[in-house]
């Protein structure tokens, strides 16, 4: 799958191996379907995983693949490797095929030897052509921050699928190096979109609370701090710019915050974030725009951006906003995408 599609360029930009991690989870976790084995897509795209985007040496996949010419960088994103790792379990549990399981087992493996630091943390990318880590000050994403958490509930699906406590093991020292810093990682910026970028990763720290959120005090503090401060910033920011993929996270944790007993539910802050959600899906005769959804409205104007984690997320936190509406929200944190 493409990072994204421009609409107004009419373009795809590249391969990704998160944009494809996305699209399977999303479809086997979300979509549902009559056949007895999953979509013929779902398949295609986990061999597209296992064989074009894993680089068996370095048991990492490597984030935007393709031709060299194209992307001259063999550059592995611990997080993305973690959407990766988590496609293939859905794969493997879909399909009962062994090989995708084998494969997100090797990529744990690869994150371990090649990623981890001894704090616990991880470092953001693996440089596959020099064999060394790398990170930077800016953007977020080149940074061991707090939004790594997110690895913590993929660890463990890892380790039920493999019988390696050693991945749990990895989560929980991740946990804890997290929940001692998580409040700088919203700094203040005069940049609405930089801001609201930040909130973007920092609601995968909360999402990757959420497997402790319910037992650990130290984890359902800070679920509930962070869902006051994003709700708080997106209110003073949002009006100037607001990401589609950044309300779809706050309903999604809004809703398992009020299944845990955290925070109850503000039914009507759920259902404008709903609203503004649907504001950005597209009806389009164009095939590559109908059904999507545009990556944030800027000044009241659609940003004409297309990808597939946005649709995903979009789909299956109105999907869940059904659900409570309906008073039938029962989802665990298993199911979250």
């Amino acid at each position: 799958m493409a990072r994204h599609y421009s609409a107004r360029e009419h373009k795809y930009e590249a391969l990704s191996t998160a944009a494809t991690g996305f699209f399977i989870s999303g479809l086997l976790r979300c979509a549902e379907y009559p056949q007895q084995s999953p979509p013929k897509q779902v398949i295609a795209a986990g061999r597209v995983l296992v064989e074009k985007a894993f680089h068996r040496d370095a048991e990492l996949f490597i984030s935007d693949f393709g031709s060299a010419e194209n992307h001259p960088r063999k550059w592995a994103y611990f997080f993305d490797c973690l959407i990766a790792i988590r496609a293939l379990i859905d794969l493997s549990k879909a399909t009962k095929d062994s090989l995708y399981r084998e494969c997100a087992q090797k990529c744990g493996i690869g994150i371990k030897r090649n990623l981890s630091r001894m704090d616990g943390s991880f470092f953001p990318v693996h440089d596959i052509d020099r064999d060394m880590p790398y990170e930077a000050d800016e953007p977020w994403s080149l940074q061991t921050a707090v939004y790594h958490l997110k690895a913590l509930p993929i660890f463990l699906e890892l380790t039920e699928a493999t019988g390696l406590y050693e991945f749990k093991a990895m989560g929980d020292d991740l946990l804890r190096w997290t929940l001692k810093r998580h409040e700088s990682f919203l700094e203040a910026d005069p940049d609405s979109e930089r801001l609201m970028s930040r909130l973007h990763g920092y609601c995968y720290f909360l999402e990757g609370l959420l497997p402790e959120a319910g037992l650990d005090p130290d984890s359902s503090r800070a679920l509930q701090f962070g869902l006051l401060e994003i709700e708080n910033i997106s209110q003073e920011i949002g009006h100037e710019y607001h990401r589609c993929d950044v309300v779809a996270q706050l309903l999604r944790l809004r809703l398992y915050a009020d299944r845990l007993g955290i925070m109850e539910l503000d039914y009507q802050q759920a259902e404008n974030e709903a609203a503004a959600i649907q504001q950005l899906q597209v009806h389009s005769a164009d095939p590559k725009l109908d059904g999507g959804f545009a990556f944030a409205l800027k000044a009241a104007s659609p940003v004409h951006y297309y990808n597939p984690a946005t649709a995903v997320l979009a789909i299956q936190a109105l999907k869940m906003w059904e659900q409570a509406s309906a008073g039938s929200f029962r989802e665990g944190w298993e199911t979250l995408i």
